[in-house]
């Protein structure tokens, strides 16, 4: 029964029959109502898979295709040991992954590319001819690699068939490291990227990059360059950066984190600069206005941004209170931060949702009800490792359309889930996301895909 019935029910009862209630009865009554709600919206587990190719395989990002099954692109870390178990010098290679699966998980094929150095996947975007279009970077310079190397590491795209076959690759970059961060369908056909870069020539030679730049690219259907901007971002590297079609052009958004945080394996700490970032752009990616949201006792991060049926905005990541007074080591609590934005970007409110652990938020979906957020928890045990406090799981967070809270739901793991996708599907919705789990010997990890029913 939906929620709102029950309620509507309970409401005409008491009200058809004139009953009077003291304050601690009616404070009784909405704690039950609250229970009830909980558990009418709880999501139930359909079926739940695991997809490994390697030592570890990370980062998944999941599509629905057009002929109803689903698309999965990750990221695979090959490590080649040495007899006494140890990782072999230079050993590490990481290669692009993607696998087309049915509608209840079953693997229909794999295909892999890259080179023999670093290619770090990012997204998978089906096209209208039934192929994909897969994004990331990379700094090998060889094997699928054709188009060449530009620098340190390059933004590279790969358009393949419906069966997976390379159809176009290129590579975008100056001479220094560039960072595919998100990649969209253009309204006018082609697709526009965003990228951090530290470059100020080659493909990046455009105003405002000053080595620590945004920088956003539209290109063809055959992946031609057709116009590119850069938005400055003075001392700070944009981090967490994505772009949304929005009615007559895009929102481009972003984190900020001090270049000196990134790390040797390409990876950013969660050490984030008080400094989100929303750029509103016409359809050639000229800039129309920008807002600044943050708090100097907070740190914040952007992971997704949508637009509301309302002609405003919403947008979710998660936020940290920072207590001068506490040693910085012990003071790593994270909430899941939800913000509601007007036509131009004015704050009509925010929330916050978590526990005493990291609680961060990774997407936003507009729903009926509502919003939703997924995302990871490592506030709770867990009911198989009750004495592990640093143990995530699937977070999935319901509010209304004011964002007050309607269901929580964190899903239980014999191993440390952590997500990174969501795909709605007709009658629920498939987390993607990475579980971390042990061979006895070493840790490793894999691909994990539970599909949840309204």
């Amino acid at each position: 029964m939906d929620t709102n019935v029950l309620l509507f029910k309970i409401s005409f009862i008491l009200a058809l029959n004139k009953i009077q209630t003291s304050s601690i009865m009616k404070t009784k009554i909405l704690n039950i109502l609250l229970i009830l709600s909980t558990t009418l919206f709880a999501q139930k587990i359909e079926w739940s898979k695991t997809y490994s190719r390697s030592n570890h395989a990370t980062r998944p990002n999941l599509q629905l295709t057009h002929d109803n099954s689903f698309i999965l692109g990750g990221t695979t870390l090959l490590n080649h040991y040495t007899e006494s178990g140890d990782i072999a010098k230079n050993s590490k290679q990481t290669e692009w992954w993607l696998v087309k699966i049915n509608p209840v998980g079953k693997l229909i094929w794999q295909k892999t590319y890259g080179g023999t150095d670093y290619d770090e996947f990012v997204k998978v975007l089906p096209t209208h001819d039934g192929g994909y279009l897969l994004g990331g970077y990379t700094r090998s310079v060889d094997g699928d690699i054709h188009s060449g190397n530009k620098g340190k590491a390059d933004c590279w795209l790969v358009k393949v068939d419906a069966s997976g076959k390379i159809e176009w690759e290129k590579t975008y970059g100056g001479s220094k490291e560039e960072r595919l961060t998100s990649l969209i369908a253009a309204h006018d056909g082609g697709f526009i990227f965003t990228a951090t870069t530290l470059s100020t020539d080659g493909d990046v030679n455009v105003p405002l990059c000053s080595g620590n730049g945004l920088w956003v690219v539209k290109i063809s259907e055959k992946g031609v360059i057709e116009w590119k901007n850069c938005y400055a971002n003075t001392g700070l590297l944009s981090e967490n950066a994505m772009i949304t079609s929005v009615p007559k052009g895009y929102m481009l958004t972003s984190s900020s984190v001090k270049a000196s945080e990134l790390t040797p394996e390409n990876t950013i700490s969660m050490n984030y600069n008080n400094d989100i970032r929303i750029y509103k752009l016409d359809k050639k990616g000229e800039l129309l206005w920008v807002r600044m949201y943050g708090d100097e006792n907070n740190k914040e991060r952007i992971v997704d941004f949508k637009p509301t049926k309302d002609g405003g905005f919403a947008f979710a990541g998660c936020s940290r209170v920072v207590n001068m007074n506490i040693n910085d080591s012990t003071n790593r609590n994270w909430d899941g931060w939800l913000v509601k934005l007007d036509s131009v970007g004015n704050i009509a409110w925010e929330k916050t949702f978590g526990g005493k652990g990291v609680d961060q938020f990774i997407e936003l979906l507009i729903t009926s009800k509502g919003f939703l957020m997924a995302g990871n928890s490592a506030t709770e045990k867990n009911k198989f490792r009750e004495h592990d406090t640093n143990f995530t799981k699937f977070w999935l967070l319901q509010t209304d359309i004011n964002g007050n809270l309607l269901y929580d739901k964190k899903f239980d793991s014999e191993d440390s889930n952590f997500l990174n996708s969501i795909q709605p599907t007709q009658n629920g919705y498939i987390l993607a996301g990475q579980e971390y789990y042990s061979d006895g010997c070493r840790s490793k990890s894999r691909i994990k895909l539970i599909k949840v029913r309204k």
